[in-house]
């Protein structure tokens, strides 16, 4: 496999990744109006929520648009004091995706953006909702306004990036469209790997049983410069 780091756009991906690491992004204060509604969305959506204890699904945070047009994000858990995340561009057998890494104070989250959907088109507007939930209900709720700060620009210029790797991809034969197995398989397992369990290991298993090619998936790539290889 190629040294990642003699591609231009795993050097410049690397480093978007990095730099929206150094400062954290603008953290908004909600008012009691607007915790109340958000809090009254997540109850009235249960479907938003995550309930399993087990499988692979429970370390996947949810999203959807809210009708103000900001994207809501939904994590089971407590986050951690200043409520870090971070961005990164990828591509799978199975189409580009924005991979989003959440930190909480118990297992990690993470949260996957797809071009073409509401919820990867709502996130360029820059105004991300957190919602973290217990039970079924939003416990803490906050947003961070990337506008406020050079995390939009970092931000947008990853989902430029994450588009013109739909593109590649959308030509490349091998390449098969599907929104829950880039799900599935872009699940970081290593990231996740002391939380878990036999069950997880087994939808892993078969998440990967579906490749064509074993040696394809060990190295996560198409061609030479396919820009799917996973994270650092």
């Amino acid at each position: 496999m190629a040294d990642p780091v003699a591609d231009p756009w795993e050097s410049e991906a690397g480093e978007l990744f990095r730099n929206f690491q150094k400062t954290e992004p603008q953290r908004k204060r909600l008012s009691v109006e607007e915790t109340s509604y958000i809090t009254q969305f997540v109850r009235d959506n249960p479907d938003l929520t995550i309930s399993k204890a087990t499988g692979i699904e429970r370390f996947q945070a949810k999203q959807c648009p809210l009708p103000d047009g900001r994207l809501l994000i939904i994590c089971k858990g407590k986050p951690n004091a200043t409520g870090s995340h971070f961005y990164l561009s990828r591509g799978s057998f199975y189409g580009a995706f924005l991979k989003m890494f959440i930190v909480t104070k118990a297992e990690p989250r993470l949260a996957f953006f797809i071009p073409g959907t509401p919820e990867y088109e709502a996130l360029k507007r820059g105004k991300i909702v957190f919602a973290f939930t217990r039970m079924g209900r939003a416990e803490q709720v906050f947003e961070f306004d990337y506008n406020l700060t050079d995390h939009g620009n970092i931000l947008r210029r990853m989902q430029e990036m994450t588009e013109q790797t739909d593109d590649i991809l959308r030509n490349e034969p091998r390449c098969v469209y599907d929104h829950e197995l880039v799900r599935a398989e872009a699940t970081d397992i290593e990231l996740c790997k002391k939380h878990v369990t036999r069950e997880d290991w087994l939808q892993v298993w078969l998440a990967q049983g579906i490749e064509s090619s074993p040696s394809e998936h060990s190295s996560g790539r198409v061609g030479a410069k396919d820009r799917t290889s996973h994270c650092p």
